[in-house]
């Protein structure tokens, strides 16, 4: 008997894992993980950026006659054709940039598994136990297959974990969602690989890629769902195969294949996700945090910060732009995010950053900022290739102080400072309180919190 490819065992694994096998931990951190990204892409939605979104939608929405609309969030002047929906609430869901993360994994899989999960969930009328079973198993796939490549695939070759891995966990989440047996799911992985991609070069010129790469992956795994389901085939060897996606996107510097399946169905790699509070760019937040400590522990205030050095390594010096132009150039500035921080204490919301781009107290703030290289921090990135936003900053004050605080990991990623339901809760309140949603976050809060008792998904997602 041959044995099983990689693709074959995560799909296998996909299709069949059951709620009754989740840890408590895995189940709390999978509810965690839907509030969180429900909160962007319900803020996204009302967000100005997503005026030419909804427009795009509706025009393709317009174009599949024959497919029933679908109004997600019950709003009958935006009804949509399903897949319209997935891709514009998938882009929505990047919008404000405070989606969730893997470290080592890198990527943002919350902004695109969840709102495919609740769109088709809804449609297909699934439990809120299926739902959960089904997320946690998407995010496994997506992990595992992501820590294989990262963070050399994104850090030297510019590719976005999200588009190449996630196009794979997108179809592995919707081959059980639309009960595809394992060979159905695994055929529309290897298809899903096939036409894995995505870019981050938006990150260096501020355009809008950054939104839509998500999105662009939620499609692909759906397309090849559709294709798996009608008979067509996908590589089994799509990941570790002599043409396969790992090859492709590692190139010559090799790729560990050797732990992408330990522990699977033991060890859940949702509960290793990251939440944002800083709505920016997540290679800048070791940055943010060493600042904002520095002027909470100090009591800082602007006119005493005389100059500030963020001292970094090489992977940082490529955000050391100052004064950006646009919203998305803005979110990877090192000395931008540093300046709001420092003056305001917070970077909370898409909105705000907005405002700090039209702020010229931020701009004259800038000029006291300079970004460094450090060797200290190089090699400590040598060894420690996942502390990737590693940074040191350095305060000299009027009075002739000179403060340092160095950050290696971003606050909520440890196990001591990881954020739980009460910050994902909180988050969410904020990022909807201006929204239509906002009179009714609480029970949409206590609805997911509930979400295993919830019949089908359809009871959710209801403005009243």
């Amino acid at each position: 008997m041959m044995r099983k490819t990689l693709a074959q065992v995560l799909a296998d694994y996909a299709v069949n894992l059951h709620y009754d096998q989740l840890p408590k931990a895995s189940i709390e951190r999978a509810k965690e993980v839907i509030l969180d990204a429900s909160a962007n892409f319900i803020n996204g939605r009302f967000d100005a950026a997503a005026v030419p979104l909804l427009q795009y939608a509706k025009s393709i929405s317009e174009e599949v006659k024959t497919e029933a609309t679908f109004t997600f969030l019950s709003e009958q002047d935006y009804a949509l054709s399903t897949r319209a929906a997935i891709f514009a609430y998938c882009a929505m869901g990047r919008m404000a940039d405070m989606d969730d993360g893997f470290s080592k994994a890198m990527g943002h899989p919350g902004s695109f598994l969840v709102p495919t999960l609740l769109i088709m969930g809804k449609l297909h009328k699934i439990s809120g136990k299926e739902a959960i079973a089904a997320l946690v198993a998407a995010y496994d796939v997506y992990a595992r297959i992501a820590e294989a490549l990262n963070p050399y695939m994104h850090r030297e070759r510019g590719f976005d974990a999200t588009g190449v891995c996630g196009s794979v966990a997108a179809a592995a989440l919707l081959a059980r969602i639309m009960k595809c047996d394992s060979g159905q799911a695994a055929n529309a992985m290897g298809l899903a690989g096939t036409f894995s991609g995505g870019i981050i070069e938006c990150q260096q010129d501020g355009t809008s890629g950054k939104y839509l790469c998500g999105a662009w992956a939620a499609l692909n795994g759906l397309r090849a769902v559709d294709l798996a389901r009608a008979g067509f085939t996908g590589s089994p060897q799509i990941l570790e195969g002599k043409r396969g996606l790992f090859q492709a996107f590692q190139s010559s510097h090799g790729f560990e294949t050797d732990h992408v399946l330990d522990s699977l169905g033991k060890l859940f790699k949702i509960n290793e996700v990251y939440f944002k509070r800083f709505a920016c760019l997540r290679g800048v937040h070791a940055t943010l945090d060493a600042a904002l400590q520095l002027k909470e522990s100090y009591h800082l205030v602007p006119e005493q910060i005389e100059k500030v050095e963020i001292r970094a390594s090489s992977y940082l010096l490529r955000f050391a732009e100052p004064y950006p132009k646009t919203e998305i150039s803005a979110q990877s500035s090192l000395p931008f995010t540093t300046a709001v921080v420092l003056l305001y204490g917070k970077l909370d919301s898409a909105e705000f950053l907005r405002e700090c781009l039209k702020d010229e107290t931020v701009s004259r703030f800038e000029e006291r900022i300079i970004v460094k290289y450090d060797s200290d921090l190089e090699a400590y990135l040598k060894e420690h290739p996942s502390h990737f936003s590693a940074s040191k900053v350095v305060v000299y004050t009027s009075s002739g102080k000179i403060l340092t605080h160095t950050q290696h990991i971003p606050i909520g990623e440890t196990k001591e400072t990881k954020f739980g339901w009460d910050m994902v809760a909180s988050k969410f309140t904020h990022l909807v309180e201006k929204t239509p949603f906002g009179v009714l976050n609480q029970q949409y809060i206590h609805q997911i919190q509930q979400l295993e008792y919830c019949n089908a998904l359809s009871e959710i997602f209801v403005l009243k």
